[in-house]
């Protein structure tokens, strides 16, 4: 039975094949669909590793108790780049490996001051118990879940350059990441993360 993490990678794989590839291979004037394989991939989602049981439980060990939901995701569709459309041409994004969780969220918090850590714990985003789970192609954006209780799905996007001077939009569930993730890219303006 196909989950609904992997219905929405399916369903996102199939619209970029048969509508997104098409079009944009018209507007960047490549000549075949190889030649815009060899630069960007057919398949947005090639990319992508899934984890097994093994590695899942080194990540509790390290992290803390991961969502079921997003080990759900981990081991059905996995960690690396995942293409998503765009105007003028795909663009690679990461979700992130759990080896590069520690590196990323350094990263992140990296400027993160005492003021700012007081509005996003007051939030219920702790930085001690998040791990970064997607970042953009600049990397000065990041999508973290919190490492606490596996039916907290929380995803927390997290800006460098935020302009409302709270760092820490409201939070929404995984599924709604993924969803709002691919309607952008549908509409050809990613802007989420």
């Amino acid at each position: 039975m196909t989950s609904s993490i992997e219905k929405l990678f399916q369903d996102y794989k199939k619209w970029y094949q048969t509508e997104y590839v098409p079009k944009i291979i018209k507007v960047l004037g490549y000549e075949d669909k190889e030649e815009f394989d060899e630069d960007f991939g057919l398949d947005p989602l090639a990319d992508l590793e899934p984890l097994n049981d093994d590695e899942l439980q080194e990540i509790e060990n390290q992290f803390g108790v991961l969502p079921e939901i997003y080990k759900t995701f981990l081991k059905k569709i996995g960690v690396g780049l995942v293409w998503l459309a765009y105007d003028v041409e795909p663009i690679d994004q990461e979700f992130i490996h759990p080896d590069e969780y520690i590196e990323n969220r350094d990263g992140a918090f990296s400027w993160l001051n005492s003021e700012n850590e007081k509005i996003v714990k007051e939030k219920g985003f702790d930085p001690d118990k998040a791990i970064p789970i997607y970042t953009n192609d600049g990397m000065n954006g990041w999508a973290f879940m919190l490492t606490q209780d596996a039916k907290d799905d929380r995803v927390f996007i997290f800006h460098h350059d935020y302009e409302s001077g709270h760092p820490l939009p409201d939070p929404m569930s995984f599924i709604e990441f993924i969803t709002t993730l691919f309607k952008e890219a549908r509409d050809l303006s990613p802007k989420l993360v």
